[in-house]
């Protein structure tokens, strides 16, 4: 990967100083980025709530990043989930709570209350959820599939199977 393809976090990182790149907080980071790239969601949201205690901690060395970072922390677990959720409506038929729960980094009863807003069907004998087919909210007036959408699809779920 060259420079100018590296995303920026990783290119960040990349630079950092030796005795910069050894803080807790910035192996935190880059261990979010490389979860994250990787997909391995439960190392997702644990790597993210352990970032957040970190930087909640009193002697944190500037409470004014702390805040911020916590609150990029939080929307970025909230989007992650978020988007996980869509990709998962839409690659999969039907899925177990084991699999929901590992995606989504949240317990069952969490879960349920989500997919009951977006019309899932819970099996509870089974514990097998069925996620309604997800529509993409837009604004064009077409609604079909196309080979690029094929292959985002295809390719996520890829990465969740993996």
């Amino acid at each position: 990967m060259t420079i100018l393809t590296r995303p920026p976090a990783r290119y960040a990182l990349a630079r950092l100083s030796e005795s910069h790149a050894t803080h807790p907080l910035s192996k935190l980071l880059a261990t979010l980025l490389n979860v994250t790239t990787n997909r391995n969601h439960s190392k997702v949201y644990a790597t993210a709530t352990t970032l957040v205690e970190l930087i909640s901690q009193p002697g944190f060395f500037d409470q004014d990043l702390a805040m911020v970072l916590t609150k990029l922390t939080t929307v970025f677990m909230e989007r992650f989930r978020l988007r996980t959720f869509e990709l998962l409506s839409r690659a999969y038929n039907s899925l177990t709570m084991a699999q929901a729960e590992n995606y989504l980094g949240v317990p069952s009863e969490t879960i349920l209350a989500e997919a009951s807003k977006n019309g899932w069907e819970y099996d509870s004998t089974s514990q097998i959820l069925k996620p309604r087919a997800f529509s993409q909210k837009s604004n064009n007036t077409t609604n079909f599939s196309s080979l690029s959408t094929f292959a985002f699809v295809a390719d996520s779920v890829g990465r969740l199977e993996a």
